[in-house]
């Protein structure tokens, strides 16, 4: 059962991937083509061990001083009614994404804001994506309203761990958060 369930967990990542969009407005025309010699691009046992979740509640004080810190870094003001959902990217040796030597990771943070604003609209989030400076195929990604560069703040207090290329955090106005580390974000952000 468990192989089954694995099998068709890879086989979904694998059609979510390829079916990502055949146009890329979020790059340039330039060929989105990189080595990834050295990046694990297979939903395999090594990918899988480094996906991880966590869950939790921030108590009252601490969740205004780190939403006035993440507005500060963003820098945006949320409304206090909404949740913040942030998608991070960065340069790490798991990233299903840069397969095919990087040819679909555009068309793959294209998904990604397509999914993220329809589940953001649905669900009352003020949504962001965050780029570490070595994340891949920066130089090509035409920076949007909601896309950040990352001064660090976020790198060194929030997504600290390096072994995945795609992270997020949604913190709810009520304190409760979940920390995904890993590229199937969607089912998680929908079931929480």
């Amino acid at each position: 059962m468990s192989l089954l369930k694995n099998s068709c967990l890879a086989i979904f990542t694998l059609v979510l991937i390829i079916s990502c969009g055949s146009s890329n407005d979020t790059g340039s025309k330039r060929t989105s083509v990189i080595s990834t010699n050295n990046i694990n691009t297979t939903f395999n046992s090594e990918y899988k061990r480094h996906v991880k979740e966590y869950y939790g509640q921030i108590e009252s004080k601490e969740y205004q001083v780190i939403r006035k810190k993440i507005e500060q870094e963003l820098p945006y003001q949320i409304s206090p009614q909404n949740a913040v959902l942030i998608h991070f990217r960065q340069q790490a040796n798991n990233c299903i994404s840069m397969y095919e030597n990087g040819s679909n990771y555009l068309k793959s943070l294209k998904f990604n804001l397509k999914m993220s604003s329809k589940v953001s609209k649905g669900q009352g989030l003020s949504d962001f994506f965050v780029f570490t400076k070595d994340a891949y195929l920066l130089d090509q990604i035409n920076m949007k309203k909601n896309f950040i560069m990352d001064s660090g703040f976020f790198s060194n207090n929030i997504f600290t761990e390096r072994e995945m290329c795609s992270a997020f955090i949604i913190i709810k106005p009520d304190g409760k958060f979940l920390k995904y580390y890993g590229e199937d974000y969607y089912t998680k952000i929908k079931d929480f």
